[in-house]
Order: structure tokens, then C-alpha cells, then sequence
């Protein structure tokens, strides 16, 4: 999942990796030379749903685990 936005000069993409989860934010001003600006992940990986009975839990205290919950 991408998209862009615009903030005045400069033109940013926002990609959401779908395996680990978090959003990549590039500077694409110039596309031949566009840049790498961050990487966001509220992701706990000390959480597992797998080892839990109540996953409902497990799952709001895991955070965002895909981009799929970008939308």
C-alpha cells in the first residue's frame, strides 16, 4: 500500500509494508533522486497472540500488524 502527499515544497510517498507492519516515508521532490526519510512501526513484537487466551487483548496490545491498518 502507498500513497503521497504533498507538504509544501517538498512531495513525500508513504509505503506500508505488509509482513512487518509500519509505514516508510520517502522524499520523492525529485523522483531521480528521491531519499529515504523515516520508518514508523508501533508494533510490540514482545506480544503473542499465539501464547494467550484472550486474543482480542492480545491483538489491541500487539499495535498495528499490517498495512491493512493504514486504511
Amino acid at each position: 500500500m502507498s500513497c503521497s502527499a504533498r507538504s509544501t515544497p517538498r512531495t513525500y510517498a508513504f509505503i506500508g509494508l505488509e509482513r512487518i507492519g509500519g509505514v516508510m516515508v520517502d522524499d520523492v521532490t525529485q523522483p531521480a533522486a528521491a531519499f529515504f526519510v523515516t520508518y514508523v512501526n508501533n508494533r510490540d513484537f514482545s506480544v503473542s497472540v499465539e501464547d494467550t487466551e484472550d486474543i482480542d487483548a492480545a491483538l489491541a496490545a500487539a499495535g498495528d500488524l499490517g498495512a491493512e491498518g493504514l486504511a
